[in-house]
Formats: structure tokens, C-alpha cells, sequence
């Protein structure tokens, strides 16, 4: 399972890294890819990307985007498992790992570190949860594994 975010850069950025990575299916999980701080990457275009290179496009942002804001606070997230405690969310994880089941699949949100965002702080450690591996292509085209964080020490 790949993740990556389309962050600042352009559609044939995010073309030639999914290229890379040999992707076939696009998982948005944008709540709301409207496009408004990058107009490019609008659901639409993103549609009409997957079609012109044959790539499939699937949109979760229903399912699996934040609710309020496409980036998390990490200090908020660590603390709320309540996020990922709905039917909705487990559903759309189902849905995600039964599409990378048949072809190569990556989430895509809007984010270009992981660390930054639901991709890479809610939906990856489900997805590890469940004993997937995940590998985040980052904006300069590189690769990493998700590993989940060190815990913290206590400072007693």
C-alpha cells in the first residue's frame, strides 16, 4: 500500500511519482477536494488525470477525511482514537485494503509529509494495524516505510 500528497507541486509531478511507483488505482481521502488552496488537484482533475493515464480514482473523503480540516493536529490525533472508532472510517479501511488486493493502490490527500496529516496519522498505523505495509512516496520522489513512532519515555 502507497500513500503520497500532492502538496504544492504540479499534476505532472504527481503523475511522474505515481508512475514511479507503478500505481493503478487512486484512493482520495480528501474530505473536501475542491481545490480551493490548489486548484489543480480538484476531484475533477484528478479524475480526468486517472482516466487520460489509466489509473482508477476512488474518492473516500466521506469515510476517511477529517471531518473539519484536511491537516491533523499530530498532538490531537495521538491522544483521539476516537477518530478511527466509527463504521464509517472501518469501512473505508475494508474498502481500501480489498482494492489493494487487486491492484497497486495509493491514498492520496493533500499533504506532502505524512507526518502532517491523516494519511500518515490516522490512516496508515489502521492500516498497519491490520498488517499492511505502507510506504509513503515523499515529494521528492523517495520512499518510506511507515513505522509507527517510538513510544514516548516517561519522565518520572
Amino acid at each position: 500500500m502507497w500513500t503520497v500528497g500532492h502538496g504544492e507541486g504540479s499534476p505532472d509531478e504527481l503523475e511522474r511519482r505515481l508512475g514511479d511507483a507503478g500505481v493503478q488505482m487512486i484512493v482520495d481521502v480528501r474530505s473536501r477536494p475542491s481545490g480551493f488552496r490548489t486548484p489543480d488537484f480538484t476531484k475533477r482533475a484528478l479524475e480526468l488525470l486517472a482516466a487520460q493515464t489509466g489509473v482508477g480514482y476512488r474518492w473516500l473523503g466521506p469515510a476517511l477525511g477529517e471531518p473539519s480540516d484536511d491537516t491533523l493536529d499530530p498532538a490531537r490525533v495521538a491522544g483521539d482514537h476516537g477518530l478511527i472508532a466509527t463504521e464509517e472510517f472501518t469501512a473505508g479501511i475494508d474498502e481500501i485494503i480489498e482494492l489493494a488486493r487487486v491492484t497497486r493502490t495509493v491514498v492520496l490527500c493533500s499533504e506532502e509529509t505524512p507526518d502532517l496529516c491523516r494519511r500518515g496519522l490516522v490512516i496508515a498505523p489502521a492500516l498497519r494495524d491490520r498488517e499492511v505495509r505502507v510506504v509513503h512516496i515523499l515529494g521528492d520522489s523517495s520512499l518510506r516505510i511507515h513505522e509507527p513512532p517510538l513510544p514516548l519515555e516517561d519522565p518520572k
